[in-house]
């Protein structure tokens, strides 16, 4: 499931004019989602083709089920708290790009996702589409980025085993992504 969700995220990226970006929207609330269809649906470029699922498990079977190239997930879910919902999706998050939707202003909330290799935490009462659409966009490009480091001649030529181990845990996480995002050494394709 997750080498799935890997080469849908980095070829969705790649391919942004020829084939739509997969998005699955957990989310329970349908005016959300809704929401979220609409601005993702009225985007001009890329192409979004998006799916709701309104629990937490159904949503991660449709993950085992469909490939998809980004997971946009709410935090708080009828069939998990926000806790049960970061645990869910952790295994999915290094793989596929994850943003996470919540209505709280609990901080630690938002810390413990971003340990959990999240990309973005948006609040919901503070989001706009352009906002919402920048976060997608950095997310794909984050896990195209780090799947052209991992598969470059240079990264297992010349790394012993161990670190080159190491430097794959880190660039899967998100203090990369950080890191890429402020260094003007890797500057943005766009």
């Amino acid at each position: 499931m997750l080498e799935t969700a890997k080469s849908n995220a980095s070829s969705a990226f790649l391919s942004a004019a020829d084939a739509p970006v997969r998005i699955l929207v957990v989310e329970d609330s349908s005016d959300y989602s809704t929401l979220l269809r609409h601005w993702l649906e009225r985007a001009p470029c890329p192409i979004f083709e998006v799916s709701v699922a309104t629990h937490l498990d159904s949503g991660l079977r449709q993950i085992e089920q469909h490939p998809y190239d980004v997971l946009l997930v709410d935090l708080s879910l009828p069939d998990a708290d926000p806790e049960e919902t970061l645990m869910g999706i952790q295994p999915l998050a290094t793989e596929l790009p994850t943003l996470v939707l919540t209505g709280s202003e609990d901080r630690a909330t938002s810390e413990k996702a971003f340990a959990t290799s999240i990309h973005s935490v948006l609040w919901k009462n503070q989001l706009r589409s352009q906002d919402l659409l920048a976060s997608i966009r950095d997310a794909l490009e984050s896990r195209r980025r780090i799947d052209s480091w991992e598969t470059s001649p240079a990264w297992s030529a010349r790394l012993p085993l161990s670190v080159s181990v190491q430097a794959r845990e880190f660039l899967r996480s998100q203090r990369a992504a950080d890191w890429f995002a402020r260094t003007p050494c890797f500057p943005r394709n766009r």
